[in-house]
């Protein structure tokens, strides 16, 4: 994968001034997608940037939105989860851009068949 146009998308989805600051997250969402290919898949297909951008931009709206809790009585956060949290928004990004990338993508879900067992009487 190309860390330097994953860096370029990264940087319109974040609006950070120096994106080069987040090479670790970025590195690291770009490892995240590499664990979920399919043998075989295309590393350098254009979804797969976008997909690795935004996982990227979803831990930095994270590591944003930490840093910014007020907390309250009993722990409790003030943070509340509203449609104009920009963690939400930057985790539908993520959400689309998985979406459009599934194809390259192992499907992990679990699949349970019912193999008989054993009876105990």
């Amino acid at each position: 994968m190309n860390e330097a146009k994953i860096m370029q998308l990264f940087h319109s989805f974040s609006m950070t001034e120096d994106p080069r600051k987040y090479r670790d997250l970025i590195a690291a969402a770009v490892q995240k997608v590499r664990g979920e290919l399919r043998d075989g898949a295309d590393e350098n297909d254009p979804r797969l940037y976008l997909y690795a951008a935004a996982c990227a931009n979803l831990q930095y709206r994270r590591i944003i939105a930490a840093g910014n809790v007020t907390p309250t009585f009993a722990g409790a956060s003030a943070d509340g989860k509203t449609a104009n949290d920009p963690c939400a928004h930057a985790e539908q990004l993520m959400i689309t851009y998985r979406a459009a990338a599934a194809p390259l993508l192992r499907d992990d879900a679990f699949v349970f068949l019912r193999t008989g067992g054993m009876r105990c009487d």
